[in-house]
């Protein structure tokens, strides 16, 4: 435990000799970004096709009256 403390003064020394700018590129640096492409737009989020075709109402209950018949 008392190596943890030792530790824990070491890095808020470090971190006040360290320049803001340094520190943000370190701390921004551990968490990778990817960025994607969307209809000419960037995004970080991939395209996902979430919903399927859309069919109409009565479409739609004809399939399931013959699902259900059978």
């Amino acid at each position: 435990m008392q190596d943890l403390k030792i530790r824990e003064e070491k890095i808020k020394e470090k971190r006040k000799q360290t320049p803001f700018r340094e520190y943000v590129k370190e701390i921004a640096s551990r968490s990778p970004l990817v960025f994607h492409k969307n209809n000419g737009l960037v995004s970080k989020y991939p395209a996902v096709e979430r919903l399927g075709k859309i069919i109409p109402n009565k479409e739609y209950q004809a399939q399931r009256d013959a699902f259900g018949s059978m």
